[in-house]
């Protein structure tokens, strides 16, 4: 007699998992799945769908290198910027390429030789790699840009 399971069986947790979760990630809830509200979870809703910013800084997180996942605290031009988009269907910011806002590290980008014109094409996390290798004196690496002729 074999102690193996037949090829057709799933353990009933990943069936569960697979119903409840979205693809089958337990820390988001699939769509239609029904909540069991408690008078405490019904207090928590109300507090949050009122306080836009107590949601954030409770609710949202932010994946530090190292760390993992971090609650996120904000500063306060990053509370006025959501409170503004909150009060006004229209917004306008100038703000700096560092204000908290991101780009994934594979996001691709271009850019141009001011003096050639020639574009290259990368992402910017080895568009980050370089800037880094040239300010702090690191040797050209593998990711580094042409060089011009």
């Amino acid at each position: 007699m074999s102690n193996e399971l037949p090829v057709d069986h799933v353990d009933f947790d990943e069936n569960i998992r697979e119903y409840r979760c979205y693809r089958g990630n337990r820390m988001i809830k699939r769509a239609g799945v029904p909540i069991e509200w408690t008078p405490e979870m019904m207090e928590e809703l109300l507090k949050c769908s009122e306080d836009v910013i107590y949601f954030t800084e409770k609710y949202m997180k932010i994946l530090v290198k190292g760390k993992g996942l971090q609650p996120i605290k904000l500063f306060p031009y990053q509370k006025d910027m959501i409170m503004g988009m909150k009060n006004n269907r229209f917004n306008i910011f100038a703000t700096a390429r560092q204000a908290g806002k991101c780009c994934g590290i594979n996001t691709p980008i271009k850019l141009r030789n001011k003096k050639t014109g020639e574009v290259w094409e990368t992402t910017i996390g080895e568009f980050f790699e370089i800037i880094y290798k040239a300010v702090h004196g690191v040797s050209q690496g593998v990711s580094d840009p042409p060089q011009e002729r």
